[in-house]
């Protein structure tokens, strides 16, 4: 488990996901394929995955900003996403 607190993780309020997408998608199957039940079945494809993004993206679009969406880095790689 990463410690926050200790100063590993950084937490982003970003504009776009077009940086994050790749490592978006690669949580979202992670978790799905490890047997997180979060609304998609085993096995996930990098398809699948990358639609969803997509498909957030622009549901958030008519926003200011992704201000919905905060995502935590550790160390280099994306350890969690949550829509606020």
């Amino acid at each position: 488990m990463h410690d926050v607190a200790a100063g590993y993780s950084q937490v982003y309020k970003i504009n776009s996901l077009h940086e994050f997408k790749d490592s978006l998608s690669n949580l979202l199957i992670d978790s799905v394929n490890c047997g997180a039940s979060i609304g998609f079945i085993a096995p996930l494809t990098h398809k699948n995955a990358d639609q969803y993004w997509y498909s957030i993206e622009n549901d958030l679009l008519g926003r200011a900003d992704l201000c919905g969406l905060k995502f935590v880095q550790s160390r280099g790689d994306l350890i969690a996403a949550r829509g606020l």
